[in-house]
């Protein structure tokens, strides 16, 4: 059984034989600027090909180094980047649906409180940390207490 590094060995190893295509080893390492029997030694993986190898390769093939190195293309990368911006917008649609519900229930007042905290937070644009917020929570709570008494 294979282990992780030598798996990603192996598809790095696919990637860099996939840029050779139809051309000798011999040219790949001429148009690389490297030592044929070195480039050699890497493709037979013999020997882990160093960083510099694998930046001449991004730079004079033309690749996305991260591509090379990981196999995931720049729009790769800005799919996964969109779909995680789309599940950050849900998440934050269904805890403001859950906020909302919860200040429904909430006494009137103490509900008007917190709307004219929040809208004073979006308006200066201020994220209030979980400090704030139960320092504000208590504070509403003992405000509360004083108009009821």
């Amino acid at each position: 059984m294979q282990c992780k590094h030598e798996t990603e060995e192996a598809l790095l190893n696919n990637r860099v034989r996939t840029l050779i295509g139809n051309q000798s080893v011999t040219e790949f390492a001429r148009v690389l600027g490297l030592n044929h029997e070195s480039v050699r030694r890497y493709i037979r993986r013999k020997t882990s090909p160093p960083a510099v190898f694998l930046l001449r390769i991004a730079e004079r093939m033309e690749v996305d180094g991260t591509w090379l190195l990981t196999g995931i293309s720049s729009d790769d990368r800005m799919n996964l980047r969109n779909v995680h911006t789309s599940l950050l917008i849900e998440e934050i649609n269904r805890r403001s649906e859950v906020f909302l519900e919860i200040v429904r229930q909430m006494n009137p007042e103490k509900a008007m409180d917190i709307s004219r905290s929040a809208l004073v937070c979006a308006a200066l644009d201020l994220q209030p940390s979980v400090t704030n917020a139960a320092q504000q929570r208590s504070s509403l709570d003992a405000h509360e207490k004083t108009r009821a008494g």
